[in-house]
């Protein structure tokens, strides 16, 4: 058989012309420039930092720069840092060209002003309603690229017009060049509307304005979820402790817990004891989906905590001579349940008052519409969730606790002492008691302790004390909720069914040592 010489060549030829092809080579590609970082504007003084890529540059050499226009630049091969001059010059514009080492006829080009930023103003938290009567709220106002004038000046006119309409539409009085205080009237006026203008100090042409009504707030008696146009204004954790009894004075009933508003209405976390004669000592688990609260421009508010009953671990009072002689039915009965709340879950609705959303604020109960339910009220602090462990307590606290104890019926009893604290194990403990008139006189020896555990989102913690009395020790778990380091709610979490006390109240701090007291103190009685 004959060689094929011609199909030999053919193949050799095609194997030349792949090998030319291959290998990643760059040098039949074009080379091509970009520029990144370019601004469309720049400010006079400003800087800005300006990249060229080259690619398909077997050389990698870059580019050389140049800049037409105002200003000043330093420059590499890759990157060109421009500052613009200290005025806005007569011909503002500013181009820029980078040009290829390797192939000069391949570059790019940008072009950008130099120009004064606009300013601006802007109110942070405008009012949009407010009810007459309403505590006074402080706006604010910020000026973006700000000149040499800073901040605003205020005015309050009636809307669409430059008519002061002060003080039919309320007043507003200290201002600064960032806020103002604005007070609502004490009724709704006609018109009901007005307008809070921020005017730029630096050009009075820039002007923010908020647009309000001024209207009463609704009638809101905390009977349906619902808001009431000021959630936003609550963030932080809230403690409360509310003592109270049933309708015929015979039942008492103590709440103490923690929730958090999430700014729109519902709860980010919550956490409620119960406890009382008629109950036992009630544990629960919050449904935050259910739950939800509302919170006005006057301060007022509504709290919904939908729960269910956890099986509590309390234990029977630790007593050698307190007896018990009565016994109680137990029930907790809701007064209504919300149409977000399922089968088996119970509901507390509590009406609040705050004096502002960081401080203090009185809390009650607000869901007997029979007449046959439970009645309490009490107080609410907001809370400093960083103090939220044992570790964080004061060294020293003094504490006050009232309530009943159960002995042949129940008795007003109250208990007010002081103990020290070591990172929750209780020494020094000093007490003077009134049980039903019987007072005990300093009573000493006592002790007491805090678990480790305290919850990271509500505070909650739980603990055991042990009080002297004219009749032998006195002993009783607690739960607790903690205010801040120095303050913290206290409820005595023992079963009340067979048992004999029913305590609740607070702890303060009285500092890291024991002194003299001095001073001017307040004190209250009930």
């Amino acid at each position: 058989m004959k060689p094929n010489y011609l199909k030999f060549f053919l193949y050799l030829a095609i194997a030349f012309v792949v090998a030319g092809c291959g290998g990643g080579s760059n040098s039949n590609k074009t080379i091509s420039v970009s520029i990144s970082g370019a601004p469309t504007t720049i400010a006079p003084s400003a800087m800005a930092t300006l990249s060229a890529v080259v690619t398909n540059d077997a050389a990698n050499a870059g580019v050389t720069w140049g800049v037409t226009g105002a200003g000043t630049f330093t420059s590499t091969t890759t990157q060109l840092i421009y500052t613009a001059p200290a005025t806005v010059p007569d011909t503002p514009t500013v181009t820029v060209t980078a040009t290829s080492v390797t192939d000069p006829t391949k570059m790019a080009t940008v072009t950008f002003t130099i120009a004064t930023p606009t300013i601006s103003v802007t109110i942070t938290n405008p009012i949009s309603t407010i009810a007459p009567g309403a505590a006074a709220v402080t706006v604010n106002a910020t000026v973006a690229n700000d000149g040499a004038t800073p901040g605003v000046a205020w005015s309050l006119v009636n809307t669409g017009t430059t008519t002061d309409c002060q003080p039919a539409c309320g007043t507003i009085t200290v201002p600064t060049t960032t806020s103002v205080l604005y007070t609502p009237p004490a009724t709704v006026p006609s018109p009901a509307t007005a307008t809070l203008i921020a005017t730029s100090n630096s050009d009075t042409t820039k002007t923010a304005t908020d647009n309000f009504t001024i209207t009463a707030t609704s009638n809101a008696t905390c009977t349906t979820p619902g808001t009431l146009g000021n959630e936003a204004a609550l963030s932080l954790p809230y403690a409360f402790i509310l003592k109270g009894q049933d309708a015929n004075g015979n039942q008492p009933l103590d709440y103490v817990g923690s929730f958090t508003p999430n700014g729109s209405g519902s709860l980010s976390a919550a956490d409620m004891d119960i406890n009382g004669f008629s109950t036992g000592s009630i544990p629960t688990s919050i449904d935050l989906e259910s739950s939800s609260y509302s919170y006005g421009a006057d301060g007022r508010g509504c709290l919904f905590m939908v729960f269910t009953e956890v099986s509590s671990n309390a234990k029977k009072i630790k007593a050698s001579k307190l007896h018990v002689h009565a016994k109680h039915s137990r029930s907790f009965t809701a007064q209504r349940k919300p149409h977000r709340a399922v089968s088996g879950e119970e509901i507390v609705t509590f009406a609040f008052a705050l004096v502002n959303p960081t401080g203090a604020g009185r809390i009650q109960e607000f869901d007997n519409t029979t007449g046959d339910g439970f009645f309490a009220a009490g107080q609410m602090h907001a809370q400093t969730s960083s103090a939220f462990s044992v570790a964080s307590l004061s060294e020293n606290f003094a504490f006050g606790i009232d309530g009943w104890i159960n002995e042949e019926g129940l008795v007003r009893s109250a208990i007010a002492g002081s103990f020290a604290n070591d990172t929750g194990v209780f020494s020094n403990l000093t007490a003077d008691e009134d049980f039903g008139g019987d007072i005990s006189g300093e009573q000493t020896g006592g002790e007491g302790s805090l678990d480790a555990t305290v919850s990271s989102t509500t505070g909650r913690g739980t603990g055991t004390l042990s009080i002297n009395t004219g009749e032998g020790p006195l002993q009783f778990d607690f739960v607790y909720y903690v205010i801040n380091g120095s303050d913290v709610l206290i409820m005595a979490s023992d079963d009340t069914d067979d048992s004999s006390v029913l305590f609740a109240g607070r702890a303060l701090s009285t500092g890291t040592t024991n002194t003299a007291s001095n001073g001017f103190f307040m004190f209250a009685l009930t």
